[in-house]
């Protein structure tokens, strides 16, 4: 017997989850642009966490988002969404000078969730 995978539409989705929280992505690639952009317009409160000098910063205000440091956008967030590519996230994740930073809930596009910059088995999609 062939299984058929499911399909889901915008009606499925539960978007209330995310109503009044601040949601950073982190990066402003082709997968951040185009998340950040999609909450944006679903009236998520969005802000994008990008390095200082990053080319990046003046993309994402002209697209109208909110940008900070990768620090302080989680320092600023319900929910940390890491869309930036392997391998920069070491030197992109959220940590401070006392290397800790809020235990807030992050996901990543390969799935991992994290509340302290390491990955952990769990998946949580937002």
């Amino acid at each position: 017997m062939t299984e058929h995978a499911t399909i889901y539409y915008d009606d499925d989705a539960d978007s209330t989850a995310i109503d009044d929280k601040t949601v950073a992505v982190m990066g402003y690639g082709s997968q951040g642009h185009a998340h950040a952009q999609n909450l944006a317009e679903s009236r998520v409160e969005v802000v994008v966490g990008l390095r200082e000098g990053s080319s990046s910063r003046d993309a994402a205000r002209e697209d109208g988002l909110d940008v900070d440091t990768p620090v302080e956008a989680a320092a600023r967030a319900d929910i940390v969404s890491m869309l930036v590519p392997d391998t920069s996230s070491r030197r992109s994740t959220p940590t401070s000078k006392t290397n800790s930073m809020p235990t807030t809930p992050s996901s990543s596009p390969t799935g991992s969730t994290s509340t302290t910059g390491r990955s952990s088995p769990q998946r949580t999609w937002m």
